[in-house]
């Protein structure tokens, strides 16, 4: 639950996953390390970010009521799995189309001119306490409408760290995304409290 003592929180805007996607990363996420990470079994929800922002707490009904309100003319999306890699994360690479790009400019939109960045503090986050020490998370948020966002946006689905992750399933893989989540930011940018959840059309 949100503290409601504070006063600002972090809040990462999501595409969330079809059953049979969320069961391919349970799956990898399962064979990792997750000392430093965490584990898709203890409610964490894989899924595609579309923007990242903070936000006044007394702010957060109309972040919904906007969201909800730019969501009217987007229909579910088909997205396609390009391929599993590693960098400091393993993660799937989601192909950039025309549908996730319109979809992630208007969460962009609304984001923008209702939260900030560049002041982001570990007490914002849910489980504030494992992002003390995280200097990448925050300059993550901090500077997601800067460098991460628009022409840089790269969608993707963070599943882990560790040294070794195997797939026996077969890749590209197509799916329908039709539901969108607005979560309290956690841990290493993970998504466990969710705040709100809006079925597109």
């Amino acid at each position: 639950m949100i503290d409601k003592t504070k006063r600002k929180i972090a809040v990462d805007i999501v595409l969330l996953l079809p059953p049979e996607v969320v069961k391919k990363c349970i799956f990898i996420n399962s064979q990792l390390d997750n000392s430093d990470y965490v584990s898709f079994v203890d409610g964490y929800n894989p899924h595609i970010t579309l923007g990242m922002g903070c936000i006044d707490i007394k702010d957060l009904e109309t972040l919904k009521n906007k969201i909800q309100s730019a969501l009217v003319s987007i229909h579910q999306l088909k997205l396609t799995i390009l391929d599993f890699k590693r960098e400091e994360f393993f993660s799937f690479r989601v192909a950039r189309n025309k549908e996730i790009m319109e979809l992630h400019l208007s969460v962009m939109k609304v984001l923008e001119d209702i939260s900030t960045y560049g002041n982001a503090t570990p007490e914002m986050f849910n489980e504030s306490e494992k992002v003390k020490n995280n200097s990448h998370l925050l300059d993550w948020v901090n500077n997601f409408s800067i460098k991460y966002s628009k022409d840089e946006y790269d969608p993707h689905i963070s599943i882990g760290k560790g040294e070794r992750a195997s797939v026996d399933f077969p890749i590209p893989i197509e799916f329908i995304a039709q539901k969108i989540g607005i979560f309290h930011l956690g841990a290493h940018g993970t998504c466990k409290e969710k705040l709100a959840e809006f079925t597109l059309n």
